[in-house]
């Protein structure tokens, strides 16, 4: 037998046994980052291991089958199985050959590849016997970064990767059209090392406790390190429902062994609109102690093989229900992965490992996709009962969606893919009740009588208007305002915005991010009759919220937070127009409530209020001039993780001072917190049930 020359990739990419480096950066005006569920690992538990990546050049003339070289026989079943095009012949067959030891195995290339026009087959050997032949299936296009992106521009095509188990030799077969091998065509093998710790982190995840002791030490646009059961999980139970769901138990990098000096650039944020769901093709029949090593080897393969920036999937799940941290960037944060080309930085993935295509998920499998989503889509605030939109408004999509929703691929297997209907409901399921009401927002004084006004959309779309009534802190009977707002899902009470001396509302279009302006009727039982756009591209925030007068000119102005923590000021110009906008914060992705308009600090200024999934309140004084950022802040209220809507709709009782309200999640019920004019709120006076 041949024996080949394995060609390990260059210094610079070698994986290397090293500690996890974290990087931070101090941001002007950021809000405290906590990070959910963040724990301590135990002594040992942190173990970065050593993975080897060997390659062995496919374009020797010696296996050109066109030169000479006699195709392997792979047997028909075999090729039934993978189901390839007509019309490929052999193009390269290697030799039995004698490699390193490796336990994942998989073909690359550089050369242009039509879809389906390559298909590969391999076989290996351990403890002397030889396996059957198995597929190697190319990795569909779609799989991968987002076109166009700085990721993308490293990237080698090439096969799923298949986890064999530990083997010492590999014979390979590659079919093409042609008969001829594309340019840079590869075996590529991996060794994912091993370490007396991956049994130990297989069996034993930190606990609750930890994570709330380390979540104290968070510090901004940090890689996250090791999570397990929620610090809002834990809350919840002991202060009633929560506004964010359970979060699962979630293995940690440095549990699997991640070695972060692999990894090629920093992890970029993008938005939460939904998720996908995907298999990994390989064995099914692997230990709880074999888990680390084979995510070790996917880690490799994405990005020594491949030339992805890191793994792939946000998330992985093991057929025993555990759920593993896939690319960093923060498991609570919108991290944009590597899985869904063109849906990268709008939606997040987890992928099972093994093979679903005929073989249905275990339940433990299903259940872990139920939570993960739930607390995920909590979080970001998906509604997995409503359809989403992605980029085309003309095309919707369920919130939870198998990779084959969007592309021509097989991908997530057949009988995973019929599970899906159960991970939808079990996901809605372990989400907090939904309530009555889908949006609450000020409105500002609707029907001219002096007093302040309520909003709320219902999940049928009608837009209800609740009079507030200042003597009493509570409302005047409710009117029905308009119906189809289901098409809009932020919703914010601006103040006068086209200068008419009427309080308006601003909304965001769901399918398309245009934002409209509704001009205030100002009197009695009338509706919002007329609208006018006012803006596109409004889907990339998480958040957006009316801010008050931010920079002192008079008009009020609005606030709106990417997925990558940036704050920007979107300046009125008091005629339904908008001046340049600026970037007043950053770290601001840590915020899940944002609420504003109104002096809390009796400055004088318009203040932000933002929530964190932690249930602290925190008050941002408005800089009151063009220019300035939100530089301060004062801690106003703890305990608020189950209050799941914040409004501040200015002086709602008969004192000087603005006040805040909430609504409890799952009691759905309304409750009234007083201003002092100080930065402090007291009270917490229920004024409305049913909401």
């Amino acid at each position: 037998m041949r024996v080949p020359t394995l060609s390990p990739l260059s210094a610079l990419h070698r994986l290397v046994l090293t500690t996890a480096l974290v990087a931070g950066f101090a941001a002007t005006a950021a809000p405290e980052q906590p990070r959910p569920g963040l724990a301590l690992q135990p002594a040992g538990a942190r173990h970065p291991v050593k993975t080897q990546l060997h390659t062995v050049a496919l374009t020797d003339s010696r296996d050109a089958v066109a030169d000479g070289a006699r195709p392997a026989a792979v047997p028909e079943q075999t090729k039934a199985k993978f189901q390839p095009r007509s019309g490929l012949s052999p193009a390269v067959t290697t030799a039995q050959l004698d490699t390193q030891p490796f336990s994942l195995v998989g073909v690359t290339w550089t050369g242009a590849v039509g879809d389906g026009d390559l298909s590969a087959y391999v076989r290996t050997r351990s403890g002397g016997a030889w396996s059957s032949w198995y597929a190697l299936p190319p990795s569909d296009a779609d799989h991968g970064p987002d076109a166009g992106s700085a990721e993308a521009a490293h990237e080698r095509r090439g096969t799923d990767p298949l986890v064999v188990g530990a083997a010492d030799g590999v014979q390979v077969r590659v079919d093409t059209p042609s008969g001829a091998a594309p340019a840079g065509l590869r075996l590529d093998l991996v060794d994912p090392g091993t370490s007396p710790a991956d049994g130990s982190a297989a069996m034993a995840p930190a606990s609750a406790t930890t994570a709330a002791t380390a979540a104290t030490a968070a510090t901004a646009a940090t890689s996250a390190t090791a999570v397990s059961a929620a610090t809002t999980a834990a809350t919840a139970t002991t202060t009633g429902t929560s506004s964010i769901a359970a979060q699962p138990t979630i293995y940690s990098r440095a549990q699997w062994g991640a070695d972060e000096s692999l990894v090629r650039s920093a992890p970029e944020y993008g938005t939460i609109r939904g998720a996908f769901v995907h298999h990994t093709v390989s064995a099914n029949n692997y230990s709880a102690a074999d888990v680390p090593g084979i995510i070790r080897g996917i880690y490799a393969y994405h990005v020594q093989s491949q030339g992805w920036n890191d793994i792939g999937y946000n998330f992985l799940v093991d057929r025993f229900g555990r759920i593993w941290e896939g690319r960093r960037g923060g498991i609570d944060r919108a991290v944009i992965g590597a899985h869904t080309a063109g849906y990268n930085s709008v939606g997040f993935a987890m992928a099972a490992i093994g093979t679903y295509t005929d073989v249905a998920a275990p339940a433990a499998v299903i259940s872990a996709y139920q939570r993960l989503f739930a607390w995920k889509f909590s979080l970001h605030g998906v509604d997995p009962r409503q359809r989403t939109y992605y980029y085309d408004s003309t095309k919707s999509y369920n919130a939870i969606s198998g990779h084959r929703d969007v592309y021509s691929t097989e991908c997530p297997g057949n009988a995973l893919y019929a599970q899906l209907g159960t991970i939808r409901s079990g996901t809605i399921a372990a989400m907090p009740p939904f309530p009555r009401f889908g949006q609450l927002f000020a409105v500002g004084d609707v029907n001219g009588d002096g007093d302040k006004d309520l909003g709320a959309i219902g999940t049928d779309g009608v837009l209800w208007i609740y009079p507030g009534n200042r003597r009493t802190g509570g409302f005047l009977a409710p009117y029905v305002a308009g119906g189809g707002w289901g098409i809009i899902d932020r919703v914010l009470g601006v103040g006068d915005f086209d200068g008419d001396g009427k309080d308006d509302i601003l909304g965001r279009e769901r399918a398309t991010g245009r934002l409209y302006l509704y001009p205030g009727p100002g009197s009695a039982g009338a509706g919002y009759t007329t609208r006018r756009q006012v803006g596109s591209g409004w889907l990339q925030f998480d958040s957006i919220t009316a801010a008050g007068d931010v920079n002192g000119d008079g008009h009020p102005d609005l606030v709106a937070h990417d997925g990558d923590g940036r704050l920007w000021l979107y300046p009125s110009d008091g005629r339904a127009g908008w001046l340049s906008r600026s970037i007043v914060g950053y770290g601001w992705w840590s915020v899940n409530i944002l609420t504003g308009g109104t002096d809390l600090t009796g400055d004088g200024r318009d203040d932000l209020v933002g929530r964190t999934p932690a249930g602290d309140v925190y008050i941002y004084p408005g800089p009151g001039r063009a220019g300035a950022g939100y530089t301060s802040r004062v801690k106003a209220a703890t305990g608020w993780q189950n209050y799941d809507a914040i409004v501040a709709p200015g002086n709602w009782t008969p004192d000087a001072y603005p006040d805040l309200i909430a609504r409890k999640a799952g009691a759905r019920t309304l409750h009234l917190f007083y201003g002092n004019g100080k930065a402090q709120l007291s009270g917490g006076r229920q004024i409305g049930n049913g909401w």
